[in-house]
């Protein structure tokens, strides 16, 4: 654990640098006389919400203790923000901070200025995010596909940028392939990780919802969806073997079948004639699914 933190702190210390805590410099700065670079005390009134926050959800409870902690300690750990024309700021990062700073009724906090573009801004914004304990594969994963999109960065870059190795970071970016419903469990940590990787290692979106239902319905451990992969995958093989090769129009039909059943995220069937006539087949499990897949259509 300590390891992995140190890794981390290696790859965004050029972006967001250590905080000095102390209290009597703290202290001697002003409500105005706020300088770049430094710690000073910005009032809650001049600072205005970051526009680039990667963060949408806060926990109420947790916002709650936080801000009655602050009432009675004081905000100990300061925000980042960057000055604004006209004594103005724009909140960097500590977003939850200052929510909780707000609740407790504090008129000004302790914050970090220092000058950023808003290149930087996403960048450090979303970093401080992946900082985060309580995230889940998929909000890493979202993270780190922000960075590379919206900070045009490669994989190799990115990993400089967040202290990790780049197959950890090509692992992460693979979860948003998998099924919707897949990603979903992922992130009510119903499935782990290490299921998540297992799945991937099926090329078919059927056979990944054939297992994922077996996991939901066996509770299957890691290693044994890693064996049910195994005979999956060489089940393909000799399929493959045994059939001959696919004709242009079987493999684009198959291709639509694999986008409904991506869509839905159920296994969706098409059935057609000689003729060109045919059905779509989408089953449902349950009244919790059937609700689900109308929500999709729009019904």
């Amino acid at each position: 654990m300590a390891k992995q933190k140190a890794e981390l702190g290696k790859g965004i210390r050029a972006l967001l640098q250590t905080i000095d805590d102390d209290s009597e410099e703290l202290m001697a700065s002003t409500m105005t006389g706020a300088k770049v670079n430094s710690i000073s005390m910005v009032e809650l009134n001049q600072i205005e919400v970051n526009p680039f926050q990667p963060r949408v959800d806060f926990d109420a409870d947790r916002l709650n203790d936080l801000s009655q902690s602050i009432a009675v300690h004081g905000l100990i750990q300061p925000i980042t923000v960057r000055r604004l024309e006209n004594n103005k700021y724009q909140l960097i990062s500590g977003e939850r901070r200052l929510r909780a700073s707000k609740m407790a009724g504090l008129t000004g906090v302790p914050a970090y200025i220092r000058t950023a573009n808003d290149q930087e801004m996403i960048e450090m914004a979303l970093i401080e995010n992946i900082q985060r304990e309580d995230l889940n594969p998929i909000e890493i994963s979202i993270n780190y596909q922000r960075l590379m999109k919206e900070c045009e960065l490669n994989q190799e870059q990115l990993a400089e940028r967040v202290g990790k190795d780049r197959s950890t970071i090509a692992n992460f970016l693979r979860l948003l392939k998998l099924p919707e419903i897949v990603q979903l469990a992922l992130k009510d940590k119903t499935v782990s990780m290490g299921h998540a990787r297992a799945l991937l290692g099926l090329e078919n979106v059927d056979e990944q919802l054939f297992a994922f239902k077996e996991i939901e319905k066996k509770n299957l451990s890691v290693r044994q969806i890693e064996q049910l992969v195994s005979q999956l995958k060489r089940k393909t093989q000799l399929a493959k073997k045994e059939k001959p090769k696919a004709t242009n129009a079987a493999y684009e039909y198959q291709k639509m079948q694999d986008k409904l059943t991506s869509h839905f995220s159920t296994r969706v069937k098409l059935n057609r004639t000689a003729s060109g006539k045919g059905e779509i087949s989408i089953p449902f499990f349950s009244d919790e699914d059937l609700e689900r897949i109308i929500a999709i259509l729009n019904l």
